[in-house]
């Protein structure tokens, strides 16, 4: 039982310090940009007591807490044609100021990236600027464009809504694919 109460007591002190704990004394006073927010990292990753600093930290990081989305794909053509498949997408961990990159699976050898360019730091509203990506289901490189959004769904949890056009064989062609983490 004595153990217990020890355990409790230290348990006490470290909550009540853990702010200095978990982030730095001083303010942040970095000059992060519209796209960046200052987060506190530790100096000694390995140290989880030890000191911290404040960096600049993309602010799109929120997006991509577990990366990878389970997805419904629905392909329409002109004819009227639907097809529809389980998909995955994943979201990738490194950011270009207001750019990530989603690699698209059909299956795992089968994969394709698209850039998302977004509109604003905080809405979660991105377009997908034209660009020829090699299809390897299609086995042709197709030149997709579109927009889509990430949607906050719990606190920690996102909707991907994705909406691309292209043509193959000159037909126009519809994806609509919607993914949750």
């Amino acid at each position: 039982m004595k153990g217990l109460y020890v355990i409790f007591i230290i348990s006490i002190f470290f909550m009540s310090c853990g702010k200095d704990l978990i982030t730095p004394s001083e303010p942040c006073d970095l000059d992060c940009t519209e796209w960046e927010q200052c987060a506190s990292q530790l100096i000694d990753p390995n140290d989880w007591l030890g000191p911290t600093r404040w960096i600049c930290e993309s602010i799109l990081q929120d997006y991509y807490h577990r990366t990878f989305y389970m997805s419904n794909q629905t392909i329409t053509n002109d004819s009227g044609f639907t097809s529809t498949d389980n998909i995955t997408m994943y979201v990738d961990d490194i950011f270009d100021e207001n750019k990530i990159t989603l690699t698209i699976y059909q299956q795992w050898n089968e994969r394709y990236d698209l850039k998302l360019e977004f509109l604003n730091p905080y809405s979660g509203v991105f377009n997908v600027l034209e660009q020829s990506v090699y299809n390897p289901v299609l086995n042709e490189t197709i030149s997709y464009e579109g927009n889509g959004s990430f949607v906050k769904t719990g606190t920690t949890t996102y909707t991907l809504d994705l909406n691309l056009s292209y043509q193959y064989n000159n037909m126009n062609y519809i994806i609509n694919i919607i993914g949750s983490d």
